[in-house]
């Protein structure tokens, strides 16, 4: 019945065009269990609250918005939707909008005024708020249907409000709570609401990119196919023991979604080229927490017997003090095929006046330069200018992350070089240990001289520079591996 009421009757408006709405099993039985207020067969217990995983596009504020719409009508429900975002706000708004709009019938009988983003109010006193995840907005008492829209957030005082105000929510008695969420982060309250479901009872809901595709209907093996990936692994001589198979690997061939083999295809490459984590945003695999902040195996190639300086290139000179301890100095060279590393330099605690001449060591041998140097050391900033260099002043608690992401993106296109020489070797064996914690995040060991290159990369952003050469590399790559159509393609833009 719900199926059917769905999918005949609402619909959405995107790029001025009219989009059906097809729903996958998962996103019907998310949607009936919640609606019917059916028991868990597992608890024997009303499924009041609900936790969806799922991937970027995969449906998920569509699928909030019709359970929304649902409940008001039928359930005499009121909702508060907690977004990400404002745009996220706007996203699930705009939905239930559109549904009022597919009825007019109900629109004029139903609803009092006009729906507002603020408050959408029915004539029994049913309403709808949607609000961005703010300090300001998502404190006081909200109604017993409560949505945490993109729940999976970095900033804690995010985490905090969901808590709030899923706490004012469960005091009442009909209450209907869903997160809904990509699993962008290994640790926060959608990490743990999803680990203790069961004594939280809260219901879990999954689905990724393969469900939302299309029947698959190509006649190759499974194992063969772009989507699928192969896994070896081997024994300590290097034999291959086992062969393990991800991604779709056939999931497909049980879908009834509308995403084509091209698309999701087109979508995996543009990921990739975009800096997407392929694995986690759309496969739905777990993030992970310890691990290397760079691919080790990328990392290894980047090592090289010659390089060729250009002699019109821009130079910079990415600088960790160090403190006590180890600082670094690393010179980054933009060249039309990428960045090159020709030189590196580590010494122990942090004399200025080495580090001058170490830079005008440089400056001699290789040109003109800019510093890009860690802010903490404000007095070696000051002195390094006084000395007839150039300084730009780096805050790594800003700009770390984005520098190491784009480090990866050089890495990963085998766009960065660094040649094999002594010192550049104690930088390479620096970026292959290169570690994360339990958390996420890097580990403050050994990490100078990445520090120092993540520096010098800031000035190259490799977007900037490079994005438009890797997007057609990759639009050469689908079609000249991709020739199978699979049928005709909607319009898909999910990013």
């Amino acid at each position: 019945m719900v199926k059917d009421f769905v999918e005949t009757y609402l619909y959405f408006i995107k790029r001025g065009e009219k989009q059906s709405i097809v729903l996958i099993r998962k996103h019907l039985k998310l949607i009936a269990d919640l609606f019917y207020a059916r028991k868990d067969p597992t608890t024997g217990r009303e499924i009041q609250a609900a936790i969806v995983w799922a991937n970027r596009g995969g449906g998920k504020s569509l699928i909030d918005s019709i359970v929304i719409f649902l409940c008001m009508i039928w359930r005499n429900k009121s909702f508060s939707d907690l977004a990400g975002s404002q745009e996220q706000a706007m996203e699930v708004y705009e939905y239930v909008t559109g549904f009022w709009h597919c009825l007019p019938i109900l629109k004029e009988r139903l609803l009092d005024g006009e729906p507002l983003m603020t408050r959408t109010k029915l004539k029994n006193g049913v309403s709808l708020k949607c609000i961005a995840n703010s300090q300001n907005q998502a404190r006081g008492k909200h109604p017993e249907g409560f949505i945490a829209d993109e729940a999976c957030q970095k900033e804690r005082y995010k985490d905090e409000n969901v808590m709030q105000a899923t706490n004012s929510v469960l005091t009442q008695d009909e209450f209907l709570i869903i997160y809904s969420s990509t699993f962008h982060l290994p640790t926060g309250i959608f990490a743990a609401t999803w680990e203790n479901a069961e004594a939280l009872e809260f219901k879990r809901y999954r689905w990724n990119i393969y469900d939302c595709m299309r029947l698959c209907r190509l006649k190759i093996d499974c194992h063969e196919c772009k989507l699928t990936r192969k896994v070896l692994k081997r024994d300590a001589e290097g034999n291959i023991i086992k062969t393990k198979y991800f991604g779709c690997n056939g999931r497909a061939k049980k879908a009834k979604g509308w995403l084509t083999f091209n698309q999701v295809f087109k979508i995996k490459t543009k990921a990739m080229i975009r800096g997407h984590n392929w694995k986690v945003e759309f496969e739905c695999c777990r993030p992970e927490t310890a691990g290397r902040v760079y691919r080790t195996k990328a990392v290894r190639k980047s090592l090289v017997d010659r390089i060729i300086v250009p002699k019109i290139a821009e130079r910079v000179v990415g600088l960790d003090w160090g403190v006590s301890k180890q600082c670094a100095i690393v010179l980054g060279i933009l060249s039309p095929n990428g960045l090159l590393i020709p030189w590196s330099d580590f010494s122990t605690g942090t004399d200025l006046d080495y580090i001058v001449q170490a830079l005008q060591n440089i400056r001699t041998r290789f040109g003109n330069f800019v510093v890009y140097a860690d802010a903490e050391q404000a007095y070696g900033g000051m002195y390094l200018q006084k000395s007839g260099f150039q300084v730009e002043k780096i805050a790594f608690n800003k700009y770390k992350e984005v520098g190491i992401q784009n480090l990866g993106r050089y890495f990963d296109s085998h766009r960065l070089k660094i040649l094999n020489t002594r010192p550049n070797r104690i930088l390479w064996r620096q970026l292959i240990n290169y570690k994360k914690d339990e958390t996420g995040k890097p580990i403050k060991k050994e990490d100078h001289g990445c520090d120092s290159l993540m520096c010098a990369g800031l000035r190259f952003d490799f977007m900037h520079f490079f994005g438009k050469a890797l997007r057609k590399e990759a639009a050469e790559d689908v079609l000249k591996e991709m020739s199978i159509d699979d049928g005709a393609e909607s319009k898909v833009d999910i990013f």
